[in-house]
């Protein structure tokens, strides 16, 4: 069972990774009205060969931006948690996620017997 002082810890850790993404995010993305990321696209040329790059640089991004923001939605989900006092259970099989677990990976929805279905 985690303690008051162990949840401020991971809760600090974890608006500190939200802050890192959000700015890696914002450097190679826009967020639209509804929220989304989405990667950037710089069309600085017309020539034929520097627009594939454009393309093939954007495609990257957008790889990139996704796993971002699957990152993102993790610590959104385990800050939520904590916020309503259901963080460190294992989602699938209800046990206490251990306390070490959390600490090295504090966005943790499972514990390490069990994963989560696609």
């Amino acid at each position: 069972m985690l303690d008051k002082k162990d949840i401020e810890e991971i809760k600090e850790q974890l608006l500190e990774k939200k802050t890192k993404l959000e700015k890696k995010l914002s450097q190679i993305a826009i967020k639209d009205e509804d929220g989304n990321w989405e990667a950037k696209y710089v069309d600085q040329e017309r020539d034929d060969d520097v627009n594939a790059i454009e393309i093939e640089e954007w495609t990257n991004q957008t790889s990139v931006v996704e796993v971002l923001v699957k990152d993102l939605e993790a610590v959104d989900i385990a800050l939520e948690k904590i916020k309503h006092n259901t963080y460190g259970k294992c989602e699938v099989c209800g046990i206490d996620i251990p306390i070490e677990r959390l600490r090295a990976f504090p966005e943790a929805r499972t514990c390490t017997n069990c994963t989560l279905p696609e």
